[in-house]
Protein backbone atom coordinates (compact mmCIF):
# COMPACT_ATOMS: atom_id res chain seq x y z
CA UNK A 1 0.00 0.00 0.00
CA UNK A 2 0.65 3.22 -0.82
CA UNK A 3 2.37 5.56 2.13
CA UNK A 4 1.42 9.15 2.80
CA UNK A 5 3.74 11.88 1.81
CA UNK A 6 5.59 13.96 4.30
CA UNK A 7 5.03 17.40 3.72
CA UNK A 8 6.13 20.33 5.66
CA UNK A 9 3.15 21.86 3.99
CA UNK A 10 1.17 20.78 0.76
CA UNK A 11 -0.75 18.33 -0.39
CA UNK A 12 -0.30 14.86 -0.05
CA UNK A 13 0.73 12.85 -3.28
CA UNK A 14 0.57 9.34 -3.11
CA UNK A 15 3.77 7.83 -1.76
CA UNK A 16 6.41 10.26 -3.30
CA UNK A 17 7.69 12.64 -0.31
CA UNK A 18 7.14 16.44 -0.68
CA UNK A 19 9.12 18.63 2.01
CA UNK A 20 8.28 23.05 1.37
CA UNK A 21 11.80 24.71 0.99
CA UNK A 22 11.98 28.14 1.58
CA UNK A 23 15.86 29.16 2.77
CA UNK A 24 18.71 28.01 1.62
CA UNK A 25 19.88 26.50 5.16
CA UNK A 26 16.20 24.40 4.85
CA UNK A 27 17.13 23.22 1.66
CA UNK A 28 20.33 21.93 2.90
CA UNK A 29 19.02 20.48 6.32
CA UNK A 30 16.83 18.13 3.70
CA UNK A 31 19.57 17.16 2.02
CA UNK A 32 21.92 16.36 5.08
CA UNK A 33 18.53 14.17 5.94
CA UNK A 34 18.80 12.22 3.28
CA UNK A 35 22.65 12.29 3.00
CA UNK A 36 22.20 10.09 6.43
CA UNK A 37 21.31 7.00 4.93
CA UNK A 38 25.17 7.07 3.22
CA UNK A 39 24.06 6.07 -0.27
CA UNK A 40 24.40 8.30 -3.13
CA UNK A 41 22.26 10.98 -4.23
CA UNK A 42 21.05 12.58 -7.49
CA UNK A 43 19.44 15.70 -7.86
CA UNK A 44 16.99 17.78 -10.98
CA UNK A 45 16.17 21.00 -10.92
CA UNK A 46 13.01 22.28 -12.32
CA UNK A 47 11.75 25.66 -12.78
CA UNK A 48 8.52 24.57 -12.82
CA UNK A 49 7.48 22.29 -10.37
CA UNK A 50 4.36 20.87 -12.31
CA UNK A 51 6.64 19.87 -15.19
CA UNK A 52 6.83 16.23 -15.56
CA UNK A 53 9.57 14.51 -15.89
CA UNK A 54 10.16 12.79 -19.35
CA UNK A 55 12.69 12.75 -21.74
CA UNK A 56 12.73 15.11 -24.42
CA UNK A 57 12.39 12.10 -27.11
CA UNK A 58 8.67 11.07 -25.48
CA UNK A 59 7.33 14.96 -25.73
CA UNK A 60 6.58 14.13 -29.54
CA UNK A 61 3.34 16.15 -30.25
CA UNK A 62 2.08 13.38 -32.40
CA UNK A 63 4.23 10.30 -31.91
CA UNK A 64 3.50 8.75 -28.33
CA UNK A 65 3.41 4.91 -28.83
CA UNK A 66 6.77 3.70 -27.74
CA UNK A 67 7.80 1.51 -30.80
CA UNK A 68 7.32 4.33 -32.91
CA UNK A 69 9.30 6.56 -30.65
CA UNK A 70 12.26 4.31 -30.39
CA UNK A 71 12.14 4.23 -34.97
CA UNK A 72 12.08 7.75 -34.54
CA UNK A 73 15.29 7.78 -32.23
CA UNK A 74 17.10 5.47 -34.90
CA UNK A 75 16.56 7.97 -37.59
CA UNK A 76 17.28 11.04 -35.91
CA UNK A 77 20.88 9.08 -34.59
CA UNK A 78 21.52 8.52 -38.43
CA UNK A 79 20.51 11.96 -39.43
CA UNK A 80 22.77 13.51 -36.39
CA UNK A 81 25.99 11.17 -37.41
CA UNK A 82 25.79 12.33 -40.89
CA UNK A 83 25.27 15.94 -40.48
CA UNK A 84 27.24 16.42 -37.82
CA UNK A 85 30.76 15.99 -39.01
CA UNK A 86 31.84 19.23 -40.57
CA UNK A 87 31.36 20.66 -36.62
CA UNK A 88 33.00 18.06 -34.77
CA UNK A 89 37.28 18.23 -34.76
CA UNK A 90 38.82 15.46 -36.78
CA UNK A 91 40.71 14.16 -33.14
CA UNK A 92 37.54 14.52 -31.05
CA UNK A 93 34.86 12.81 -33.55
CA UNK A 94 32.65 10.41 -31.78
CA UNK A 95 32.12 7.26 -33.21
CA UNK A 96 29.91 4.74 -31.03
CA UNK A 97 25.99 5.05 -30.95
CA UNK A 98 26.40 6.38 -27.20
CA UNK A 99 29.30 9.08 -27.57
CA UNK A 100 26.44 10.36 -29.92
CA UNK A 101 23.81 9.62 -27.94
CA UNK A 102 25.24 11.86 -25.15
CA UNK A 103 26.62 14.31 -27.84
CA UNK A 104 22.77 14.91 -28.65
CA UNK A 105 21.87 15.49 -25.25
CA UNK A 106 24.35 18.48 -24.83
CA UNK A 107 23.07 20.21 -27.65
CA UNK A 108 19.20 19.78 -27.11
CA UNK A 109 18.56 17.27 -29.88
CA UNK A 110 15.95 14.87 -28.46
CA UNK A 111 17.10 11.54 -26.65
CA UNK A 112 15.60 9.16 -23.90
CA UNK A 113 17.80 10.66 -21.47
CA UNK A 114 17.04 13.03 -18.01
CA UNK A 115 20.16 14.83 -16.62
CA UNK A 116 21.15 14.95 -13.30
CA UNK A 117 23.62 16.12 -11.21
CA UNK A 118 25.33 14.92 -8.36
CA UNK A 119 25.88 18.12 -6.39
CA UNK A 120 22.67 19.26 -4.66
CA UNK A 121 23.38 23.29 -5.34
CA UNK A 122 23.75 22.43 -9.44
CA UNK A 123 20.55 21.09 -8.83
CA UNK A 124 19.33 24.06 -6.68
CA UNK A 125 20.66 26.56 -9.70
CA UNK A 126 19.38 24.67 -12.51
CA UNK A 127 15.74 25.02 -10.63
CA UNK A 128 16.31 28.96 -9.94
CA UNK A 129 17.63 29.80 -13.16
CA UNK A 130 15.15 27.62 -15.32
CA UNK A 131 12.07 29.11 -12.98
CA UNK A 132 9.80 31.98 -14.91
CA UNK A 133 10.72 35.15 -13.20
CA UNK A 134 9.27 38.25 -12.13
CA UNK A 135 11.99 40.72 -11.89
CA UNK A 136 9.40 43.52 -10.35
CA UNK A 137 8.48 41.41 -7.65
CA UNK A 138 11.70 39.26 -7.15
CA UNK A 139 9.55 36.30 -7.60
CA UNK A 140 8.81 33.28 -9.49
CA UNK A 141 5.49 33.06 -11.95
CA UNK A 142 5.22 29.59 -10.58
CA UNK A 143 6.32 27.12 -7.95
CA UNK A 144 10.06 25.10 -9.22
CA UNK A 145 11.71 22.29 -7.28
CA UNK A 146 14.23 19.75 -6.94
CA UNK A 147 13.85 16.19 -7.43
CA UNK A 148 16.43 14.08 -5.24
CA UNK A 149 16.82 10.64 -6.52
CA UNK A 150 18.73 7.35 -4.80
CA UNK A 151 19.91 6.07 -8.02
CA UNK A 152 21.44 2.77 -6.85
CA UNK A 153 18.42 2.18 -5.18
CA UNK A 154 16.15 2.66 -8.27
CA UNK A 155 18.01 0.34 -10.15
CA UNK A 156 17.81 -2.25 -8.16
CA UNK A 157 14.44 -2.56 -8.41
CA UNK A 158 14.07 -1.46 -12.04
CA UNK A 159 15.85 -4.51 -12.52
CA UNK A 160 14.20 -6.63 -10.26
CA UNK A 161 13.58 -9.93 -12.25
CA UNK A 162 17.46 -10.31 -12.90
CA UNK A 163 18.38 -10.05 -8.90
CA UNK A 164 21.13 -6.48 -9.81
CA UNK A 165 22.77 -5.22 -7.11
CA UNK A 166 25.79 -3.45 -8.65
CA UNK A 167 24.55 -0.08 -8.01
CA UNK A 168 24.81 2.89 -11.07
CA UNK A 169 25.40 1.74 -14.62
CA UNK A 170 28.07 1.99 -16.80
CA UNK A 171 28.33 1.77 -20.37
CA UNK A 172 29.77 -1.76 -21.29
CA UNK A 173 27.63 -3.52 -18.47
CA UNK A 174 25.43 -5.68 -19.47
CA UNK A 175 22.00 -4.52 -18.14
CA UNK A 176 22.34 -1.27 -20.41
CA UNK A 177 22.51 -3.45 -23.68
CA UNK A 178 19.09 -3.39 -24.35
CA UNK A 179 18.90 0.81 -23.93
CA UNK A 180 21.56 1.21 -26.62
CA UNK A 181 20.67 3.48 -28.85
CA UNK A 182 20.45 1.07 -32.06
CA UNK A 183 19.31 -1.65 -30.49
CA UNK A 184 16.35 -3.70 -31.41
CA UNK A 185 13.42 -2.04 -29.46
CA UNK A 186 11.37 -5.42 -28.94
CA UNK A 187 14.20 -6.44 -26.19
CA UNK A 188 14.22 -2.86 -25.21
CA UNK A 189 13.41 -3.42 -20.55
CA UNK A 190 10.79 -1.11 -19.58
CA UNK A 191 11.83 1.21 -16.74
CA UNK A 192 14.11 3.97 -16.88
CA UNK A 193 17.93 3.10 -14.79
CA UNK A 194 20.35 5.80 -13.66
CA UNK A 195 24.12 5.30 -15.43
CA UNK A 196 27.08 7.47 -15.63
CA UNK A 197 27.46 9.12 -19.23
CA UNK A 198 30.25 10.12 -20.88
CA UNK A 199 32.07 13.05 -19.74
CA UNK A 200 32.36 14.70 -23.47
CA UNK A 201 32.01 17.94 -22.67
CA UNK A 202 33.65 20.58 -20.18
CA UNK A 203 29.95 21.57 -18.89
CA UNK A 204 29.08 17.91 -17.81
CA UNK A 205 32.19 18.00 -15.77
CA UNK A 206 31.51 20.98 -13.75
CA UNK A 207 27.97 20.43 -13.17
CA UNK A 208 28.70 17.00 -12.23
CA UNK A 209 26.54 15.19 -15.02
CA UNK A 210 24.95 12.09 -14.71
CA UNK A 211 21.24 10.58 -15.87
CA UNK A 212 18.47 8.15 -16.15
CA UNK A 213 17.65 6.80 -19.47
CA UNK A 214 14.51 5.58 -20.36
CA UNK A 215 13.17 2.35 -21.88
CA UNK A 216 9.57 1.50 -23.48
CA UNK A 217 7.43 2.71 -20.73
CA UNK A 218 7.08 6.68 -21.71
CA UNK A 219 5.21 7.99 -18.62
CA UNK A 220 7.22 10.59 -16.13
CA UNK A 221 9.51 9.02 -13.66
CA UNK A 222 7.29 10.31 -11.32
CA UNK A 223 4.50 8.06 -12.41
CA UNK A 224 6.70 5.00 -12.63
CA UNK A 225 8.10 5.51 -9.39
CA UNK A 226 4.46 5.78 -7.73
CA UNK A 227 2.76 2.96 -9.55
CA UNK A 228 5.87 0.94 -9.42
CA UNK A 229 7.00 -0.80 -6.31
CA UNK A 230 9.87 1.11 -5.56
CA UNK A 231 11.16 1.57 -1.78
CA UNK A 232 9.14 4.72 -0.29
CA UNK A 233 12.05 7.25 -0.39
CA UNK A 234 13.74 6.38 -3.34
CA UNK A 235 12.36 9.42 -5.11
CA UNK A 236 11.72 12.97 -3.13
CA UNK A 237 10.42 16.15 -4.10
CA UNK A 238 11.83 19.51 -2.95
CA UNK A 239 9.15 22.17 -3.47
CA UNK A 240 10.49 26.07 -3.62
CA UNK A 241 7.51 28.35 -3.75
CA UNK A 242 7.24 31.16 -6.04
CA UNK A 243 7.44 33.99 -3.61
CA UNK A 244 11.14 33.07 -2.53
CA UNK A 245 12.72 31.99 -5.66
CA UNK A 246 14.85 35.46 -5.38
CA UNK A 247 15.96 35.44 -2.47
CA UNK A 248 17.16 31.76 -3.15
CA UNK A 249 18.76 32.70 -6.27
CA UNK A 250 20.59 35.46 -4.42
CA UNK A 251 21.36 33.32 -1.43
CA UNK A 252 22.80 30.72 -4.27
CA UNK A 253 24.94 33.44 -6.43
CA UNK A 254 26.53 34.52 -2.76
CA UNK A 255 27.85 31.35 -1.86
CA UNK A 256 29.48 31.36 -5.32
CA UNK A 257 27.23 29.28 -7.30
CA UNK A 258 27.21 31.21 -10.22
CA UNK A 259 26.87 30.76 -14.26
CA UNK A 260 30.62 30.82 -14.69
CA UNK A 261 30.61 28.28 -12.34
CA UNK A 262 28.20 25.81 -13.94
CA UNK A 263 29.11 26.78 -17.90
CA UNK A 264 32.50 27.36 -17.70
CA UNK A 265 32.91 29.19 -20.76
CA UNK A 266 32.61 32.64 -22.18
CA UNK A 267 29.08 32.04 -22.73
CA UNK A 268 28.46 31.16 -18.86
CA UNK A 269 30.97 34.39 -18.36
CA UNK A 270 28.40 36.32 -20.08
CA UNK A 271 25.56 35.34 -18.22
CA UNK A 272 26.78 35.98 -14.86
CA UNK A 273 28.55 39.74 -15.74
CA UNK A 274 24.93 40.35 -16.84
CA UNK A 275 22.78 39.35 -13.84
CA UNK A 276 25.72 40.96 -11.38
CA UNK A 277 25.02 44.17 -12.74
CA UNK A 278 21.24 44.38 -12.49
CA UNK A 279 20.43 42.99 -16.37
CA UNK A 280 17.42 40.57 -16.63
CA UNK A 281 18.78 36.61 -17.81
Amino acid sequence: MACAARLDSGAVLGKLQVHRVETLRQYMEHIEDLMEARVPLWYRGAGVSSQPMVPSLYRHPTITSAGELMALERRILQRFRERSVPYQPVAGMRETDWELLFLMQHFGVPTRLLDWTENPYIGLFFALTSAPFDYATNAGHDDACVWVLRPAEWNAQALVDISYADGILSIGAGPLDSYAPTSDSQYMRVAPVAMYGLHNSPRIVAQRGVFTIFGKDTNPIEQIYDAGEYPADVLVKLELPAEVLGTLRESLFAIGVTDSVVYPDLGGLAVELKRYFGYQV
